[in-house]
């Protein structure tokens, strides 16, 4: 019991990155565990990134997306290009990295905005939610992806403007 307990806390300290031998090591450590512990390497070895539920009810993540102060991003000027996001930290497979802005449309509309741009950049962001295909232009002004909300059936329904209900949409790119 005492051993399940101790590998469920330090599970749990590592919910949003992979832990590594070193970290898990230090929390045993700190907690001054000498015996009845599990190894460092196990507690590696069994970790899996949270759930869809975990991320979309995560407090950090809903303060990180009403702040829009977003660790491990920065933006860079690419001349002709103008500017775009890059990363200045590796991230971990699975982490949240930062929300995206724009009015949600469904997939066709975005689709064919993509052929009606011919050579022109496009700011579209295609994603699958409540069963849907959708697709954020950030070329317009907007609600957030990430402050849906599903409240029924009909498309109107889909989207929540109220910044204070901002609740995450966790998608993972291919």
């Amino acid at each position: 019991m005492q051993f399940a307990k101790r590998e469920e806390y330090l599970s749990s300290q590592c919910s949003r990155r992979p832990p590594t031998f070193s970290k898990v090591s230090l929390l045993i450590q700190k907690e001054g565990w000498t015996g009845n512990c599990p190894r460092p390497e196990d507690i590696v070895a069994k970790w899996r990134p949270v759930t869809r539920v975990q991320v979309e009810s995560d407090p950090w993540i809903i303060t990180k997306i009403q702040n829009q102060k977003w660790t491990g991003l920065a933006l860079k000027d690419f001349g002709s290009k103008g500017q775009g996001v890059v990363a200045t930290k590796a991230f971990a497979m699975g982490s949240i990295v930062c929300d995206y802005h724009g009015k949600v449309i469904t997939g066709a509309e975005g689709r064919k905005l993509v052929e009606s741009i011919k050579g022109d950049t496009a700011y579209l962001f295609f994603f699958q939610a409540a069963g849907r295909d959708l697709c954020v232009d950030a070329e317009t002004s907007c609600v957030s992806v990430t402050q849906q909300k599903h409240h029924g059936p009909d498309d109107q329904s889909f989207l929540q403007e109220s910044k204070p209900e901002a609740s995450p949409l966790h998608d993972e790119l291919p």
